[in-house]
């Protein structure tokens, strides 16, 4: 997905945003969790999210969703991550 796409998705699903995000290479987001759905676009480099539903790597062009609530840790990868995030009301 291409950053185009990715503002037009977060329209069509009522998210805001997009707001950037940015990690140092290796730097580690301890475990956390957010009140609103989020979602991101991983621009460029890389970063590996752990969490209850399974751990998962993002390079370029990936998405990754967490639902409201979902407790994570978010590693960046050796070059570092920039991604835009979007965000919601938690959908019932």
């Amino acid at each position: 997905m291409n950053e185009k796409e990715f503002v037009e998705m977060l329209r069509a699903e009522g998210f805001e945003g997009p707001e950037n995000f940015l990690m140092e290479p290796n730097e580690i987001d301890p475990e956390h969790s957010h009140k609103e759905d989020t979602v991101g676009l991983v621009v460029e480099g890389s970063i590996t999210i752990e969490k209850p539903s399974g751990n998962v790597t993002c390079n370029a062009g990936d998405t990754v969703y967490y639902p409201a609530d979902e407790r994570h840790t978010e590693k960046a990868g050796p070059n570092g991550v920039k991604a835009l995030v979007g965000w919601r009301e938690p959908v019932e």
